[in-house]
């Protein structure tokens, strides 16, 4: 460490910054211009800040998980029903008003309070992986209150976790009418099978019927019976599946347009590691390969998805290392193959031998990887908003201060990258998901009018829990491939590439896209006047349109 006074000085600077971002991630900013000043300087401060780093650190977590249960509490008293936010280890983050009236819990604790077991829990999350925005139904059994009560549960991209909530079992005419005619429910059976999938007593119905509760329990045994299940656990499951099958149908029998959906499933490489595979479009369509970045671009915004429908196409989104579900390299320096492994992975599972693949940002690093080392897989690249090749520190002079911080430390001090995520994750979880495009584009007004529309907060959510389900693992992994130098493996590409990209990005500045496009021969560059480094979010038909074009030209030459 230089001992002359001012950089004491400076170094107290960082370490005080450390310390108050820890507790206060609202001081990000004061960090990063610390780090930033001092990255100016001789090499040798470098070691400085890593001793600050190596005895500030384990400080980081002090109060970090207060803020973000607070944070999550806040939002689910937003919720007019009982909801209570739980992490998949089963440890509850936060509950509302309602839920502690529902379940008499307190803060902290885990699923027992609510009356989970842990076998149940573990069967419902092995559910909940093979169709995370669908959710699955869970049972809670109250004993001590002799009643049951059916829970569904679904990641929420608002909270971060898993949120449960008393699933809805509407009590329609239809229902009533299949358990009586295939059932053989008697009238008085009926009655107590709505009180059952509402979740009350036998002595709650007992007292509100005006008759024994001896007389309830052997009704409910009667119900059990012609139900065909040995559990009021069983019975509760049932009913809520059936009301809920019943409420889909009216929907379709009803609603207008079909909503535009997604289908996510869990694939396993050779070795067992989970793999997310994201669907959506036109089932049987064209196929699209689509490769995300580090924000966004795994089929989270509706239009992206109507759109896709409605030109025919069927988009395969693979999530990459350390995103969403999918479990991470064991030696990081296999990132690159390990993301082109997981897209070969896909593409073998849907059946596709060639296919165009579309990548936003940082995923045009993994996409270019998969054209250069299977070029017979890629018949061309649409690439959107794209990270080129690090090949000078003055690329990432114009970038926002907040990005800029990243890039400088993955060149000149690798080992801060991880420091940075860590504190930039704490940052993250008490903005909140509509709060954290300012901790990415504070000061960039074209990308925050983008990440702040109505009709694009879906994707910003979806990309707040996409980014922080692995402390943003995945992310922090990007920074140093993004921030190389591989420049030789785009050059030995084959296939044509087209670059869609704003002229107001300041994350990659034009001028250095254009400068890229002019040395190789294979790149086309479009440059959209107006639109940032939030160009797949503004305007996703532009990349579809021209996926689209180019498969329709590689498919018409074989």
């Amino acid at each position: 460490m230089v001992n002359d006074d001012s950089s004491s000085g400076r170094f107290n600077s960082i370490g005080q910054a450390l310390v108050r971002t820890a507790h206060d991630p609202t001081e990000f900013e004061a960090l990063v211009a610390a780090i930033m000043d001092a990255g100016r300087g001789e090499d040798s401060q470098l070691e400085g800040i890593r001793a600050l780093v190596k005895e500030v650190m384990p400080a980081a977590g002090v109060g970090a998980a207060d803020t973000g249960r607070a944070s999550i509490r806040a939002y689910l008293e937003s919720l007019p029903y009982p909801a209570v936010a739980v992490t998949r280890a089963g440890s509850i983050l936060a509950h509302n008003g309602p839920a502690e009236t529902l379940f008499a819990i307190e803060s902290g604790g885990d699923l027992r309070q609510i009356g989970i077991d842990r076998g149940a829990f573990s069967r419902f999350l092995d559910r909940l992986d093979r169709a995370p925005e669908a959710g699955s139904l869970l049972i809670a059994e109250r004993a001590e209150e002799g009643r049951t009560l059916a829970l569904w549960g679904a990641l929420d991209p608002h909270c971060g976790a898993i949120r449960l909530s008393p699933a809805s079992t509407p009590w329609s005419v239809a229902l009533a009418d299949i358990l009586r005619a295939e059932f053989g429910l008697s009238t008085r059976e009926l009655s107590v099978a709505r009180a059952l999938g509402l979740g009350r007593s036998a002595a709650e119905v007992a007292r509100t019927d005006g008759r024994t509760e001896g007389t309830i329990r052997q009704t409910i045994k009667a119900v059990l019976a012609k139900l065909g299940v040995n559990s009021q656990a069983r019975a509760v499951a049932l009913l809520a599946t059936l009301s809920s099958s019943l409420s889909r149908l009216d929907a379709v029998d009803t609603a207008a347009p079909a909503r535009v959906g997604a289908d996510m499933r869990i694939l396993h490489d050779r070795l067992g590691r989970k793999v997310g595979l994201h669907r959506y479009g036109e089932p049987g369509g064209l196929p699209v390969l689509m490769v995300h970045g580090a924000l966004y671009g795994i089929g989270t915004l509706p239009a992206e998805r109507a759109i896709a429908s409605a030109m025919g196409l069927a988009i395969l989104a693979c999530e990459r290392p350390g995103y969403g579900v999918t479990v991470p390299c064991g030696v990081r320096n296999d990132l690159i193959q390990t993301a082109v492994d997981d897209m070969v992975l896909a593409l073998d599972h849907e059946r596709i031998e060639r296919v165009v693949v579309v990548a936003h940002d940082t995923g045009f690093v993994h996409a270019a990887a998969l054209a250069a080392h299977l070029p017979e897989r890629v018949a061309g690249i649409v690439a959107v908003s794209p990270a080129i090749p690090m090949r000078t520190a003055e690329q990432v002079a114009g970038m926002p201060v907040q990005q800029q911080v990243f890039a400088w430390a993955a060149r000149n001090a690798p080992w801060l990258v991880e420091v940075l995520t860590r504190i930039g994750v704490k940052r993250m979880r008490k903005l909140g998901a509509a709060g954290w495009p300012h901790a990415v584009f504070a000061g960039v007004p074209v990308d925050m009018a983008v990440a702040c529309r109505a009709d694009v907060l879906p994707a910003v959510a979806a990309a707040y829990t996409f980014n922080t389900a692995q402390a943003a693992l995945g992310f922090q992994l990007d920074v140093t491939v993004a921030n190389s130098d591989w420049s030789e493996m785009l050059e030995t590409l084959s296939c044509p590439v087209h670059i869609l990209h704003g002229s107001e990005n300041r994350t990659i500045p034009l001028d250095k896209v254009r400068t890229l496009a002019e040395g190789n021969p294979r790149i086309i560059l479009d440059a959209i006047a107006g639109a940032g480094h939030t160009l797949a979010m503004d305007r996703p038909e532009l990349s579809l349109r021209r996926a689209f074009a180019q498969t329709l030209e590689f498919r018409s030459t074989t």
